[in-house]
């Protein structure tokens, strides 16, 4: 069955929606000064995320602020600066940092994208676990770092001696072959597109942004879900997951070229992107292309898998 999807991804290098031009040339005209170039980004991530969101017209309150503060007050006292940090010590920090998080979080979600709202009502999934730990990571200078999985994040402890990889939803340590298997992720993508990459502070503005239209789309505020997801685009072209949104905006707006065109550069940055490819099939069988369709519809069989 592999070989019928290698022969329709490739088709996709060359099958060009006639209007593909276009349609980013439109969405990008549209386009004012991003979310991210209108703050601070050499604050710690937590805050430029609400400041982010604060810009993007979300409901953002002194309390959200007031949060992040209490949360670095809370752990600074707790973990030792040092220039390098045994593995016992790492997973003693990161423990600590669970801890903190626990204490503050009544509610542990699958996935909701508004920082704002999951720090205002103390509801976190997986993004704002990491976000946290990350947060105070940055304050400390600890070497934590992002992680990106398909519809997932966790945190790397990375320093020239270990590599911890941390499930920020669960609080303890897991392999990055328990990922790899997970998310359908071959080894040889990895560091590869986002997907278990050390993220830069770039790279978290992108996931910032991403979750910005997602929460948009969500809402169905399609104009401005197109539109922070876009951002995220600028920040990281290889990413999968904000060209997946806006295919999904457009399908959900019926306009099946505009869904083609961006569920085909999601699919090129990730093949195994299901929600990409169902998005393309409907597309394709409202524009009368049903043998497309069908090429689409068998190489599902082939990568469903790897959406568990």
């Amino acid at each position: 069955m592999k070989h019928i999807y290698y022969i329709f991804f490739l088709s996709l290098l060359f099958l060009q929606c006639k209007d593909a031009h276009k349609i980013e040339e439109s969405n990008q005209s549209s386009l004012q000064l991003s979310a991210w170039e209108q703050v601070d980004t050499s604050c710690t991530i937590g805050l430029v995320a609400l400041d982010m969101e604060r810009i993007a017209n979300f409901t953002v309150e002194v309390g959200e602020y007031l949060f992040i503060e209490d949360f670095i007050n809370l752990l600074q006292p707790l973990i030792p600066s040092k220039t390098n940090y045994s593995k016992k010590e790492a997973l003693e920090i990161l423990q600590t940092i669970d801890y903190a998080i626990r204490r503050m979080r009544t509610q542990q979600l699958e996935y909701e994208s508004s920082f704002s709202t999951c720090i205002r009502y103390r509801i976190f999934d997986c993004d704002i676990n990491s976000l946290l730990y990350l947060t105070i990571g940055e304050h400390l200078g600890l070497p934590i770092y992002g992680l990106v999985l398909p519809k997932h994040m966790l945190v790397l402890w990375k320093d020239e001696g270990q590599e911890i990889y941390w499930e920020t939803t669960e609080g303890q340590v897991r392999s990055k072959e328990f990922y790899l298997e997970k998310y359908g992720i071959e080894d040889q993508q990895s560091g590869k597109n986002m997907l278990l990459s050390s993220l830069t502070k770039k790279d978290l503005l992108a996931v910032i942004s991403f979750n910005m239209g997602k929460a948009y789309a969500d809402k169905g505020i399609f104009e401005e879900g197109i539109r922070y997801s876009l951002e995220a685009t600028e920040l990281r072209k290889d990413w999968y997951s904000p060209y997946s949104t806006i295919a999904t905006i457009y399908q959900n707006m019926e306009l099946p070229e505009n869904a083609l065109y961006y569920s085909r550069k999601a699919i090129q940055c990730f093949r195994r992107d299901v929600e990409s490819h169902r998005v393309m099939a409907w597309a394709y069988t409202v524009l009368g292309c049903d043998t497309e369709a069908e090429e689409v519809f068998k190489s599902l069989s082939v990568e469903a898998w790897g959406a568990r």
